[in-house]
């Protein structure tokens, strides 16, 4: 079991086509700058921001036990 961040930081680790999400707002907010400490763009943002429906999916393309999430 890791104990390590998985690397969601890097586009190098996961790569930004791993990234999905069920919409963004333009695309200054694709899925791929949801990354945490980001430096590309602003951020990930849905299209409707009052929407309860929308989500951000990150392939980490093995399985991990995810323990904690930073936001």
């Amino acid at each position: 079991m890791l104990s390590n961040a998985v690397g969601i930081s890097s586009p190098n680790v996961i790569l930004d086509d791993h990234m999905r999400a069920s919409s963004h707002f333009t695309i200054d907010y694709q899925p791929a700058y949801g990354r945490f400490h980001g430096i590309r763009g602003g951020a990930w943002c849905a299209k409707t921001p009052d929407s309860k429906d929308d989500w951000l999916q990150v392939d980490l393309a093995e399985t991990f036990q995810v323990s904690g999430v930073a936001t």
